[in-house]
């Protein structure tokens, strides 16, 4: 079957799409689950947006649901808007520092990649 550029430029951007959301996504995840748990405040406050890093804090919540706005604001992303994953707890940075949830995800990401 013969394909246009035109067609095929279509194709290869909505692999792109696709492949980049799901990165997204899975960096996203990654840093979620691995986010160590008492009260479950630090895990419930990951917070994305694509406007600004997000501001305020956070009630207790599920896995799922930090990880389904996550998944529902990058499913939401249009191309050129940045996104942002942030943590807004005082004490994200030091737990970030100390057990690595996001940088951990970020360089699983990199092996996968090559």
């Amino acid at each position: 079957m013969t394909q246009t550029v035109e067609q095929a430029l279509t194709n290869v951007l909505g692999h792109l799409d696709k492949k980049m959301r799901g990165t997204l996504l899975g960096i996203a995840t990654r840093t979620i689950q691995a986010t160590p748990v008492d009260t479950g405040r630090l895990r419930s406050n990951w917070q994305v947006s694509t406007t600004d890093y997000a501001q305020g804090e956070l009630g207790v919540s599920s896995e799922s649901t930090p990880i389904g706005k996550a998944n529902a604001k990058i499913m939401s992303m249009e191309i050129g808007d940045t996104f942002y994953f942030s943590n807004n707890l005082d004490y994200a940075e030091e737990q970030e520092e100390r057990k690595g949830m996001l940088g951990n995800a970020v360089n699983a990401l990199l092996v996968e990649l090559g």
